[in-house]
C-alpha cells in the first residue's frame, strides 16, 4: 500500500517505540518523513532500521519541549 505517496510528515519522539514504527511505516507506504527526538542516537537507530527508505527521512535534534 502507497497510502503517503507525495505526502510529508514531521513525527516527534521518533528515536524509539511508537515515533519510530509511525516513522516507518509512513516511508514504507512511500512517505517522506522528518524525524524529530531528543536522542541522537535513537534517531540513528530510526535511521539504520528505515534501511532502503532513509533516502526519504530527515532527521533533527532537538527538545520540542523547549
Amino acid at each position: 500500500m502507497n497510502r503517503y505517496v507525495g505526502r510529508r510528515a514531521l513525527v516527534t519522539g521518533a528515536g524509539s517505540g511508537i515515533g519510530q514504527a509511525t516513522v516507518l511505516r509512513m516511508l514504507a507506504e512511500g512517505g517522506r518523513v522528518v524525524a524529530a527526538d531528543i536522542s541522537e542516537a535513537g534517531l540513528s537507530d530510526t535511521v539504520t532500521r528505515a534501511g532502503g527508505d532513509a533516502d526519504r527521512l530527515t532527521t533533527v535534534v532537538v527538545n520540542i519541549a523547549d
